[in-house]
């Protein structure tokens, strides 16, 4: 857990300030401000931040500047870009997708096919929910993912599936909602009389490893989630998950492809039930 005046994910929310104002100025801009801080951001985090937003914020124009944004000059925003896309469910940017396969990042590369497998197969699709936009109304608990790394080997592409498994698991919870960034008036007011509250997640992937099991070897996954009440930066408790799965015979890919279904198992496990221990807390 950071604190600083400008980390990555407060400069954005300023930027993303600024340009609300700036279209309100200008009738002539039709991208939403998300978008514009994906296309016109100097800054590369902010333009990948801005790219993961699109999952939960919608947006028409979304999915035409995330399939540009996989042309992006940093590796980090196409990978970003991708697993929007997946979870978008946004089957028109296959091709896209497809085109940029070979890109020169291992990451990125990873990222595409994890997205593509989602996209073309059912079954692969269907492992992380499509993220729905937030109705506040009914929302009593905003979750915002902070700090979630692959713990084990700081391996991206893994820090990845584990940040999407959890803004999918955060998805449709009823009370529990993932941030969607900018707050309207009407949520800043029941943030201020406390029938709203924030919270941060930190943590990570802390290991896959095999495990002797009769019948033959599983891959088990773990997750370890810290939860923060936020602005106070509190920790107030933490929760973790587990999954196993028959460990692959074969390839790599078969290796990953078990992989993300785990971690997203493990997320899932992890956060059952995030609504009622968030209720508890004082």
């Amino acid at each position: 857990m950071r604190r600083g005046v400008w980390s990555a994910p407060a400069l954005f929310a300023a930027l993303l300030l600024a340009a609300s104002g700036a279209q309100a100025q200008r009738a002539v801009e039709t991208d939403s401000p998300v978008v514009q801080m994906l296309r016109r951001s100097p800054d590369a985090r902010t333009r990948a931040q801005a790219a993961l937003t699109l999952a939960r914020i919608p947006s028409p124009d979304a999915p035409a500047a995330l399939r540009a944004a996989l042309g992006d000059r940093a590796a980090v925003v196409r990978a970003a870009a991708a697993v929007t896309l997946a979870d978008l469910n946004d089957s028109d940017s296959i091709a896209a997708l497809r085109a940029h396969s070979r890109d020169p990042d291992a990451n990125v590369r990873d990222a595409i096919e994890r997205a593509l497998a989602r996209l073309e197969t059912p079954s692969s699709s269907a492992r992380f929910d499509p993220v729905q936009p937030v109705d506040l109304a009914r929302v009593r608990f905003l979750v915002r993912p902070g700090e979630l790394a692959d713990r084990e080997r700081s391996d991206e592409a893994r820090g990845e599936l584990l940040r999407a498994a959890v803004r999918s698991a955060l998805s449709n919870r009823g009370t529990v909602a993932l941030h969607p960034g900018v707050l309207p008036p009407s949520a800043q007011r029941r943030l201020r009389s406390g029938s709203l509250r924030q919270f941060s997640l930190d943590g990570g992937l802390q290991a896959v490893r095999r495990v002797p099991a009769p019948g033959g070897d599983r891959l088990r996954a773990e997750v370890s989630l810290v939860i923060v009440a936020e602005p106070q930066h509190a920790i107030v408790g933490m929760v973790t998950g587990a999954a196993s799965l028959p460990a692959p015979m074969g390839d790599a890919q078969a290796q990953r492809r078990v992989e993300a279904s785990l971690i997203a198992s493990a997320v899932q496990a992890a956060l059952r039930d995030v609504e009622s221990y968030l209720a508890q807390t004082p």
